[in-house]
């Protein structure tokens, strides 16, 4: 995942939680809301009840590299909030959280979607 894709500021992160839209299931939520920039920015957060530093680094980890493998949609802001569960979650089982989530949030088909001019 490159540095331009990752979501960092704190305003960032605040203006998904504020108007985004969110998805969940048994180990992540997503948040996400449309930018309308040129490629997807992704965020993670991670809780410290999920687990000691060791294990929210590897869940970022794991998640960082799914996320790079993934096909995201262009345009969107997204913010992944790792649930206790993911502290005990293969990369597989991740990895299929990510793409039901992406789905169950049908940003597919949003991919050329944009925003009507006011």
């Amino acid at each position: 995942m490159y540095q331009d894709q990752r979501l960092k500021k704190s305003k960032d992160f605040k203006n998904v939680f504020q108007n985004g839209g969110s998805w969940a299931n048994q180990t992540l939520v997503l948040i996400c809301y449309f930018s309308g920039l040129s490629s997807s920015r992704v965020g993670f957060s991670i809780s410290k009840r999920v687990g000691n530093a060791v294990i929210r680094n590897k869940i970022k980890r794991r998640l960082r590299e799914i996320i790079r493998k993934e096909n995201l949609p262009v345009g969107w802001d997204m913010v992944f909030i790792a649930r206790k569960k993911s502290s005990v979650s293969n990369q597989l089982k991740l990895s299929l959280s990510v793409k039901s989530l992406i789905k169950q949030a049908k940003l597919q088909d949003y991919q050329n979607y944009k925003e009507p001019d006011a």
